[in-house]
């Protein structure tokens, strides 16, 4: 028995580690083919090795690309995305574990809005971030994908999971809603 489970440890990892490398080769290629020249990007028979290293690519990235602005607007919409994941899940939250009038018809009305395909939207979205002077804009970019009722919904499903139990012992030993909800 000791020795059909060894075997079938060796067997999965020997999956796992062909897996990682298969997953892992892209990002190996994609690496290694920054320091090549175009030339020998453009190769019919293309090698995974440098022949000639060079650095070319990176100085024409920071001096010729303005890399610096497309980064700069990567982490502004990323960290506007991850208060979205907050204004999400306290929606979630406020939906798993509160009671309050109206909370059915509210989640009701936020899952309704997931029936209308986003190319119904596309169009008035543009004419009122349009008419609102957002385009062009970090807040045209961020806000109409800020809060979203797929998320929300996701969340309250997650968060019906925690026992209120767990939550009232929290109350009990003085724990406020804010701390529980970032517990």
């Amino acid at each position: 028995m000791k020795c059909r489970q060894k075997a079938g440890r060796w067997m999965l990892m020997v999956v796992l580690l062909t897996t990682g490398c298969m997953v892992c080769f892209p990002f190996f290629w994609m690496i290694l083919s920054s320091f090549k020249t175009n030339m020998e990007i453009g190769r019919a028979v293309p090698t995974f090795f440098p022949e000639k290293p060079t650095l070319e690519n990176f100085r024409r990235l920071f001096s010729d690309m303005n890399f610096g602005k497309y980064l700069k607007n990567t982490l502004i919409v990323t960290i506007y995305s991850m208060l979205g994941v907050l204004f999400n899940s306290m929606g979630g939250y406020a939906f798993a574990k509160f009671r309050f009038r109206g909370k059915r018809f509210l989640f009701v009305l936020v899952l309704s809005t997931m029936m209308i395909p986003a190319q119904v939207t596309m169009i008035p979205m543009y004419l009122m971030m349009n008419q609102a002077g957002l385009t062009d804009t970090y807040t045209g970019i961020v806000l109409p994908g800020l809060i979203g009722a797929f998320a929300i919904f996701l969340f309250r499903q997650f968060i019906e999971t925690i026992s209120d139990d767990f939550l009232e012992a929290a109350r009990i030993d003085g724990a406020g809603e804010w701390y529980i909800f970032l517990l």
